[in-house]
């Protein structure tokens, strides 16, 4: 049913028809009380903190990469002698509003939210999960005091927290909907808000003044249950295989597949599906590939022929070099830049 509505809004996103402007005076209410909520927490005073903040989050609904964004950015900047931390919201889990947790390797996806889980098997460092960034970011700093820089996924419109840089994630084929906010269209704030962020990285074809964000499917997948026999995407390469995606996009994940020669039996489920064995039990066993998001909450199951997906992750090695310079340039001290290596070529 979930996914059902979510398709039925993405289709009425797209659309600038008469029916979507009757929802237009709406849309200027929510984009007029986000701009006062805004304002209200530039009066009031955000919390601020004596790190460099990044934060990585979009304009609009559904999935555009912020999260693989993240994870990669956290590991760039370890080659240059930080030692980052990561907040995220913890989407998808049992947190409560006050809640903030440390995520580990090991945590459950129901206590810490999918994306989270997937951030700590692609980062090493310190992650905290939490629906107050504020609030992780403190637990964070008091439980890892060499951590001297944030990245905060998602949080672009979480006013409270003062922030440093501010990357904006865009995706390459929806763009902006039909450039309406809620509820006639996808968008959390105006398009004009891109005008504010430091860096602007869109998941496919970039325009001017944007970064390029390349997502391929690497040759690696890993076993959704430890029991299963280790092999390689391109095993699969000419065969029938059944792929499901609980996503914010799940037709790029089949595309993906289906460029690399795989024929593919969608399932296409909701953004952070909480999925159950029966979901995933199809009758003429055939191979499953999954996302790695998807794959962290089905650990449990008993499937014997499923595996995820990894992604591999670029961008222009200028982009490091610019967002290097961005941190060196803040008023905040950071120890560790050194500029000759801002010349060094940035792979994942």
């Amino acid at each position: 049913m979930r996914q059902k509505i979510a398709s039925v809004l993405i289709a009425f996103w797209k659309q600038n028809s008469i029916f979507n402007k009757l929802f237009v005076p709406l849309a200027w209410i929510f984009q007029l009380l986000t701009l006062l909520r805004k304002k209200i927490y530039y009066l009031k005073g955000q919390a601020k903190f004596s790190i460099p903040i990044i934060i990585v989050g979009n304009i609009s609904l559904g999935g555009t990469g912020k999260t693989p964004l993240v994870g990669w950015l956290a590991n760039e900047l370890v080659k240059y002698g930080f030692q980052p931390g990561i907040v995220t919201h913890g989407y998808g889990s049992k947190l409560g509003k006050k809640n903030v947790v440390i995520v580990t390797p090991n945590s459950e996806a129901s206590a810490v939210g999918d994306e989270a889980l997937v951030l700590a098997r692609t980062y090493q460092g310190p992650i905290v999960a939490g629906r107050k960034r504020v609030d992780a970011i403190r637990l964070l700093q008091e439980t890892y005091p060499n951590v001297d820089i944030v990245i905060c996924d998602d949080g672009l419109q979480h006013y409270q927290l003062a922030r440093d840089i501010e990357i904006a994630v865009v995706d390459g084929n929806s763009r902006f909907g039909n450039g309406f906010c809620l509820p006639a269209g996808p968008l959390r704030e105006s398009v004009k808000r891109l005008k504010e962020v430091d860096f602007i990285v869109v998941n496919g074809q970039a325009m001017t003044d944007e970064w390029p964000m390349t997502s391929t499917l690497g040759n690696k997948v890993s076993p959704v249950s430890t029991h299963q026999r280790s092999c390689v995407l391109d095993d699969f390469i000419g065969k029938t295989v059944h792929a499901v995606a609980g996503i914010g996009n799940p037709k790029r994940f089949f595309k993906m597949l289906q460029n690399q020669g795989i024929h593919v039996i969608e399932h296409a489920f909701s953004d952070h599906y909480q999925f159950k064995q029966s979901d995933l039990q199809f009758k003429d066993g055939l191979p499953i590939l999954m996302t790695e998001k998807d794959a962290v909450k089905c650990r449990q199951f008993e499937l014997e022929n499923a595996w995820a997906v990894l992604l591999d992750l670029s961008l222009p090695t200028e982009f490091m070099e610019k967002l290097l310079r961005r941190i060196q340039s803040g008023q905040k001290v950071i120890r560790h830049l050194s500029l000759p290596n801002l010349q060094a070529t940035t792979h994942l």
